[in-house]
C-alpha cells in the first residue's frame, strides 16, 4: 500500500469522507466526467485542508465511523462477518491513517452507512405490515402495490421485488428489471408460496405505469 506523504487523524478523515458525499451527491469511484472527482481525490484534497472542515461536518464523521464499527462488530458476534466486513471494521479501529488505501477505503463508508441506514428503514416498514392474507396458493391476485426494494439475484440473474399493498400486507416476485423505488405500480400475479409475513407471487405482470408517490 502506498504511503500518505503525512498521517491523517481518524477525525479528519470520517469528515472528508462525508463532505465529499455531500458534494458528489453520492459515492464516484471513477469519475467519467469533466470537472468531476472521485470521493478519494476530494478527500484527500479535504485532508489537506482541515479549515474547510466544520465541527458538524466532524460530528457526522464520527456518527458514520461508530455505526460502521457496530455493524462489523455485530456480524462478527453473530459469525456472520464477510470480507467486506473485515474491511469496514479494519477502517473503524484505525486511529491515524498512513496509508492510500485505507483512507480510499474510509471514502467509501459514507455510501455504505447510506445503504445500512436505508436497509433499516426497509425492515422497519415490513415489520409494521400486518402480516394477514387471505389468498391461498394458486389464487390470481390483482394489487395497487409500492415499491420498497429491488434485489438482484446473480444465481436467477432476475431482480427480486419487495412491495406493500394498500391494505398493509408485504408481497415480493421476480421480475426482469428494477422498479423506482418508492413508486406505485399495479400488478397481476399468482400466488406461489405463503411466508410469515409475505407471499411470494408468480408470473407477475405490470397493470399501469410507475408513479412517483
Amino acid at each position: 500500500m502506498a504511503k500518505l506523504s503525512m498521517p491523517v487523524d481518524q477525525e479528519l478523515a470520517w469528515a472528508a469522507a462525508c463532505v465529499a458525499y455531500q458534494v458528489n451527491g453520492g459515492y464516484i469511484k471513477w469519475a467519467e466526467q469533466q470537472g468531476q472527482k472521485d470521493n478519494k481525490i476530494l478527500v484527500r484534497e479535504l485532508v489537506e485542508n482541515a479549515d474547510q472542515l466544520s465541527a458538524s461536518d466532524r460530528a457526522q464523521g464520527q456518527q458514520v465511523r461508530q455505526y460502521i464499527g457496530k455493524v462489523a462488530t455485530t456480524a462478527a458476534l453473530r459469525g456472520t462477518l464477510d470480507q467486506w466486513g473485515q474491511v469496514m471494521a479494519q477502517a473503524s479501529q484505525l486511529d491515524t491513517i498512513t496509508d492510500s488505501a485505507d483512507l480510499s477505503v474510509i471514502a467509501s463508508m459514507p455510501a455504505t452507512y447510506a445503504r445500512y441506514l436505508e436497509r433499516e428503514k426497509i425492515h422497519t416498514r415490513l415489520a409494521e405490515t400486518t402480516g394477514e392474507y387471505t389468498a391461498q396458493i394458486g389464487d390470481k391476485i390483482e394489487l395497487d402495490v409500492e415499491v420498497l426494494e429491488n434485489k438482484w439475484s446473480q444465481k436467477w440473474a432476475t431482480y427480486y421485488v419487495t412491495v406493500v399493498d394498500t391494505d398493509n400486507r408485504a408481497w415480493y416476485f421476480a421480475h426482469r428489471q428494477s422498479l423506482p423505488k418508492g413508486s406505485t405500480v399495479t400488478i397481476r400475479g399468482t400466488v406461489k408460496r405463503i411466508q410469515d409475513r409475505m407471499v411470494q407471487l408468480n408470473r407477475v405482470k405490470l397493470l399501469a405505469k410507475e408513479t412517483e408517490v
